[in-house]
């Protein structure tokens, strides 16, 4: 049996096209998770680095704060903090994260290590002199 080159360079588009997604090779995008403070004066942005949070491994978080719902004005003047914590074990991380601004109200979260699967919360403070206002998200390790 002989095949011709044409079906030899078109099927891979067939295949793809008739394999469901999830059987597909994707490239992994991260995702991008947008929060508002409890109080509702700052509208966060953050994706982790991988994009899948990986369990007992080191991981990096981006986060951008705004003051605005459209998040185009950034908080300029805000601290921000980050933790996480097992609220059903009563614990947190093992190591502290370390913050660092990277200017026009972003962030870069160094050093977070989630070490137990399980669900995780995510804390996000931003300080404007001695007003902190939360933003939380929670999340299943694996």
């Amino acid at each position: 049996m002989r095949l011709s080159l044409e079906f030899l360079v078109a099927l891979p588009l067939v295949c793809s096209s008739v394999l469901p997604a999830t059987l597909r090779p994707a490239a992994v995008a991260p995702e991008v998770t947008s929060l508002i403070s409890n109080d509702g004066t700052y509208f966060l942005t953050y994706a982790s680095e991988p994009a899948v949070v990986p369990l007992n491994e080191v991981f990096a978080v981006e986060v951008s704060v705004f003051t605005d719902e459209k998040r185009r004005e950034p908080a300029v003047a805000v601290e921000l903090a980050f933790d996480a914590r097992m609220p059903q074990h009563g614990h947190g991380m093992r190591r502290e994260p370390r913050v660092q601004r990277l200017g026009d109200g972003r962030f870069r979260v160094e050093g977070v290590l989630l070490h137990m699967p399980g669900y995780w919360e995510l804390y996000f403070d931003a300080t404007r002199g001695a007003l902190t206002e939360r933003a939380q998200d929670s999340l299943v390790v694996d």
